[in-house]
């Protein structure tokens, strides 16, 4: 639970009272490997925030499975736009590896808004979140070429670049897969230049 106040600690400074009617809230949701979280078609009904492992949100597009959303610890994940609607969810939720998920349902986390001012502004702060992730996603799609997508991606997210398979982040990034193969073996063989020459000085 710490690590969920760390992050919270980011935007908004709860007291100890203020984290602990999270906490009578909230539950540990471990997960196996390719666990589905949440389906498309149901209503969301959690938040999830990772305290360790991958997940990914996808959903189905003549059979292929196209990622829309792919993070590792320290991230919030649910269909954001099922759970605020309350309408079906569009896409699945899934892990990619065994995780381990600190939840809390829509109820109860309305109820530490109803109750709570420094709790509205988590709200506030939730769907902020969320938009601006999305819109920055959306906007690094179409604006970098794939090389300087991968790059960036490899920056912001090195812990997972073996952990997750790599039919998902060429999905995730639009990428074809073998486009996704030759790139990544390139940036690598640089990096074991780069590595080897520092090492000879």
């Amino acid at each position: 639970m710490n690590q969920f106040r760390q992050f919270l600690g980011n935007f908004v400074r709860l007291s100890d009272a203020e984290f602990a009617l999270f906490e009578e809230k909230a539950f540990i949701k471990n997960c196996s490997k390719n666990e589905i979280i949440t389906r498309a078609g149901e209503v969301e009904q959690y938040f999830y925030f990772v305290l360790s492992g991958v997940i990914h949100h996808y959903f189905l597009k003549n059979k292929e499975m196209v990622t829309t959303e792919l993070v590792g610890k320290d991230a919030i994940v649910g269909s954001a736009v099922s759970f605020f609607t309350q309408k079906p969810s569009p896409y699945f939720v899934q892990t990619l590896q065994p995780s381990v998920l600190v939840g809390i349902s829509k109820t109860n986390l309305e109820y530490l808004y109803a109750n709570n001012r420094n709790w509205q502004r988590v709200g506030r702060m939730l769907i902020s979140f969320f938009l601006v992730k999305q819109e920055q996603q959306y906007i690094d799609i179409l604006r970098f070429p794939i090389r300087e997508r991968l790059i960036r991606f490899f920056n912001q997210y090195p812990e997972l670049i073996n952990q997750v398979p790599q039919t998902r982040v060429a999905s995730y990034l639009k990428i074809k897969p073998e486009t996704y193969t030759r790139i990544k073996h390139v940036l690598n063989f640089k990096t074991e230049l780069i590595n080897t020459s520092s090492l000879k000085e």
